[in-house]
């Protein structure tokens, strides 16, 4: 169930011409192919091997599931992941 705080953001988001992910917390992933993952407004990592990334993020977690994955960068609000990305589950 949604807060009153929550559905406050979401008519911002709609009505406003500011980012609905920036208002709303959500993480902005942005592919290129299936070998590049750059995901932005994260909260943290939670997991890593070279098969799967799991990010925290306001509302959950991101899995980034493949092959020969590497963080490539790693900072306070981004991250790259860079491999054979097959599949980014939204928990």
């Amino acid at each position: 169930m949604k807060t009153f705080k929550s559905r406050i953001k979401e008519i911002v988001a709609k009505y406003s011409e500011l980012p609905s992910d920036y208002i709303l917390n959500y993480p902005r992933i942005t592919m290129v192919g299936s070998i590049h993952a750059y995901i932005e407004n994260h909260k943290g990592l939670i997991s890593f091997t070279d098969q799967s990334v799991v990010i925290a993020h306001q509302n959950g977690k991101l899995t980034v599931l493949g092959k020969d994955l590497v963080i490539k960068h790693f900072l306070k609000e981004e991250i790259v992941i860079e491999g054979s990305i097959e599949r980014i589950n939204w928990d």
